[in-house]
């Protein structure tokens, strides 16, 4: 079901960025509406993969959520121009699933 989910959105989201570009100079209003579908479509997508993420076990988890933790401080703290350090080794341990 989330793979049906997944191509739809994406779908909707490849439009509306066609649509977009084919209206803004005729339309600026619709191409700021198509600009928010766009938007939503791939938080939604984002949303998604989150919660894939979340309950199917992965032996690389360590390393998944440290990317996951470096995409979150980069995009909170440098959209506020806040200047970061982030100290997690690239290659963490591989895990079994008992964790």
């Amino acid at each position: 079901m989330h793979d049906d989910v997944a191509a739809s959105m994406s779908g909707i989201r490849i439009l509306s960025q066609v649509a977009r570009q084919q209206i803004m100079q005729e339309a600026p209003q619709t191409a700021s509406l198509l600009e928010q579908i766009n938007h939503s479509a791939q938080t939604t997508l984002e949303g998604i993969s989150d919660l894939i993420w979340a309950v199917k076990p992965n032996e690389n988890y360590l390393n998944d959520i440290a990317d996951r933790m470096r995409a979150h401080a980069s995009k909170v703290l440098e959209a506020s121009d806040i200047a970061y350090q982030f100290n997690i080794a690239r290659e963490l341990p591989i895990r079994g699933y008992g964790y």
